[in-house]
């Protein structure tokens, strides 16, 4: 039986932001964490294919939590059920945010898919720029599950987030994941989190979740004790969550005094 689950968001709290690699320092957190019986969860929006090579080092120590959580991966192998976009809704959903002067960014099982019309747009570049991206004319040259949709937005997430909540919410979660993008995804990093103590037998009171965005919400929701980091924006910390100004010492802290 494990003692408890830490899960933590990675870009902004694992990664300080402007940070290409993870410090070797979390490795040997990772280290620790596993040694003294517990479990580590590294949750992200990103895909597992951006996201596993961050953590090469202790891939076999850790759970991967994809897409929000719409991916759950350990060992190599699925955890949990993957979370998926409807296929019915995916035409309307590119459609909507490409007239709304946003470029939506889907995440499958096995890349990232943009459409053809906006390949050398400014505003993909650096998506468009990868290996596992992929260019579509119409939704049927999609031979993969879709996890989410990422919509990339030009100064205007404000008006088109407004909009897709109000088109979408009622099937999917559309949360900020940055400046100007957000996402549209059939799960949460909260349900992520219970499904994942739930499949261990970890009561929730032997839960610790770390996060900076608005997508980390329902997993600071979810744990037992949820921890802002110092970084996150002014907004979030009216949420009144536990503070967080170091990583590493928060959790061995955590472990000190369970």
């Amino acid at each position: 039986m494990y003692k408890g689950i830490f899960f933590c968001d990675v870009d902004g709290t694992i990664l300080p932001h402007g940070q290409a690699a993870v410090s070797p320092t979390f490795f040997d957190l990772v280290d620790e964490v596993v040694e003294r019986g517990y479990l580590m969860c590294i949750s992200s929006g990103r895909i597992i294919s951006t996201l596993a090579p961050l953590f090469t080092a202790v891939e076999d120590k850790v759970i991967f939590s994809a897409c929000n959580g719409c991916m759950i991966i350990q060992g190599g192998r699925e955890l949990i059920p993957n979370h998926t976009l409807e296929p019915a809704h995916l035409s309307e959903i590119a459609a909507k945010l490409l007239a709304w002067d946003a470029i939506p960014l889907f995440s499958s099982t096995v890349g990232l898919h943009l459409p053809k019309e906006i390949r050398h747009n400014a505003k993909s570049e650096h998506y468009a720029l990868k290996e596992i991206t992929s260019f579509y004319d119409d939704m049927s040259s999609f031979k993969h599950p879709m996890l989410q949709v990422t919509a990339l937005c030009n100064n205007n997430i404000e008006a088109v987030i407004e909009r897709s909540r109000s088109a979408w919410s009622h099937a999917y979660r559309v949360t900020t994941t940055g400046l100007e993008m957000f996402d549209i995804c059939p799960t949460d990093k909260g349900e992520a989190l219970d499904l994942v103590r739930s499949h261990y037998g970890i009561d929730r009171t032997r839960t610790w979740a770390f996060g900076d965005n608005e997508n980390d919400i329902a997993m600071l929701d979810a744990a037992a004790e949820g921890y802002l980091m110092a970084t996150a924006a002014a907004h979030l910390h009216k949420g009144g969550y536990a503070v967080c100004d170091d990583l590493a010492s928060t959790i061995r802290a955590i472990m000190g005094r369970s």
